[in-house]
C-alpha cells in the first residue's frame, strides 16, 4: 500500500459528441412529451364536443316535445319575425338553455364565449354547430327552401341513420368559424358551399342523431347523403328540379382564403 498522497483527481470533460447526442435525446424526448399533450389535448376536447352535443339533443327534444314534435328550423326565415336568426341563440332565449359555452366545440373559431364575441359584428349568428336543414318534398322549387314547413321527428325513417347537428365550418366573409346550419345547396361541380361539415377530430366529425346518440363520422358518411336514394329515406320520394348537396371541410385547420 503506497503512503504517498493521492495525486488530483482527473475530471471527465463531455466531448462534442456526448453534448450532441445528450442535446439530441432531450429534443426527441420533448418532441414526445408535446405530442402525447396534443394528443390527450385533442381526446379531452373530442369528449368534451361529445359532450356538448348530447346536451343538445336535450334540447331539441324539449323544444319538439313543446311544438307537436317539430323539430327546431335553423333559419331566421323559418321563424316568426323578430327571432334570433340561429338555431342556438333561439334556444338560449326560449330558455332552454343557459350555457352559451354548450353550443361551441372547443377544437375550432369560436372555442369560448370570449372568442365568439369576436366575430366581425356584420355576420349574425355565425357561432355554433350547425344544425341541419331539410324540407317537405312539395317544394316546388329550390328558392322555397325558405318557406319549407318542417316535418316533425317522427316523419323520419331511420333516426339512428339521420344526423341532426354536426360540426360545422363557415367562412362567409373572407374568415373561418364554426356556423350554425347545414344548407344542401346545389352547388356547381367542384364547387364547395360555405356552410359545411367540418371533418376536425382524428378525421371524423361529432354528430347528434335524431334517436339521441352521439357519434363521430368520418367524410364519406357526409358525402353520401348526396346521393338521390339517401336523401329519398325522408325527404318521400325523388327530389323535383335540383339535386342536394352537402359539403364538407376535411383540414382540421384550413388556411384563411386569400383574396
Amino acid at each position: 500500500m503506497s503512503l504517498l498522497p493521492a495525486g488530483p483527481r482527473r475530471r471527465h470533460a463531455f466531448t462534442l459528441l456526448e453534448m450532441m447526442v445528450a442535446l439530441l435525446v432531450g429534443i426527441v424526448l420533448i418532441s414526445f412529451i408535446v405530442s402525447i399533450m396534443g394528443l390527450v389535448r385533442a381526446k379531452s376536447e373530442g369528449a368534451r364536443c361529445v359532450s356538448n352535443l348530447k346536451s343538445i339533443g336535450i334540447m331539441l327534444m324539449s323544444y319538439s316535445a313543446d311544438h307537436q314534435g317539430r323539430l327546431m328550423p335553423p333559419y331566421a326565415n323559418d321563424v316568426p319575425t323578430g327571432e334570433a336568426r340561429g338555431w342556438a341563440r333561439r334556444l338560449l332565449e326560449k330558455g332552454y338553455s343557459q350555457d352559451e359555452q354548450v353550443f361551441l366545440c372547443p377544437s375550432f373559431f369560436p372555442r369560448t364565449v370570449k372568442e365568439m364575441r369576436r366575430r366581425p359584428s356584420k355576420v349574425d349568428a355565425s357561432e355554433g354547430y350547425g344544425l341541419r336543414g331539410w324540407t317537405l318534398p312539395d317544394a316546388p322549387t329550390y328558392d322555397d327552401r325558405y318557406t319549407r314547413i318542417h316535418k316533425p321527428i317522427a316523419a323520419i325513417a331511420n333516426p339512428s341513420d339521420f344526423f341532426l347537428v354536426a360540426d360545422s365550418f363557415w367562412s362567409p366573409a373572407n374568415w373561418h368559424c364554426q356556423g350554425y346550419s347545414f344548407t344542401a345547396s346545389r352547388a356547381a361541380e367542384g364547387v364547395r358551399s360555405h356552410t359545411r361539415v367540418h371533418i376536425r377530430h382524428e378525421g371524423r366529425a361529432n354528430a347528434l342523431f335524431a334517436d339521441g346518440h352521439v357519434e363521430a363520422k368520418d367524410a364519406n358518411y357526409f358525402l353520401q347523403l348526396n346521393e338521390r336514394d339517401r336523401q329519398a329515406e325522408y325527404m318521400g320520394g325523388p327530389i323535383r328540379g335540383y339535386r342536394y348537396q352537402y359539403a364538407v371541410e376535411t383540414d382540421p385547420d384550413p388556411a384563411l382564403p386569400q383574396n
